[in-house]
């Protein structure tokens, strides 16, 4: 199956909306030559062949979830030291 990436979505997030567990970016990552830390870009061509689990595969699709949690940001980001002096 090819799937094509979508905004928001790392590694991990596309495992989890093509196999429904996590699991999945193991043989994601092997079948495209990428580790879990390799960088994916919106619209980047993955091809996966796997078993999906079809419960929460009838979830995503009754719902219509795309699974896509953002970029991970660094302690330049949002939650820097500045951040935390307001709440320490």
């Amino acid at each position: 199956m090819k799937y094509e990436v979508r905004h928001n979505q790392n590694i991990v997030d596309v495992a989890l909306q093509l196999g429904g567990n996590i699991e999945t970016w193991i043989s994601l990552a092997a079948q495209n030559g990428l580790s879990l830390t390799s960088i994916i870009g919106s619209y980047d061509i993955l091809e996966w062949e796997g078993q999906a689990d079809e419960q929460v595969m009838k979830y995503y699709n009754e719902r219509n979830i795309i699974v896509a949690t953002g970029e991970i940001r660094d302690s330049k980001g949002a939650f820097n030291s500045e951040f935390n002096k307001d709440f320490n």
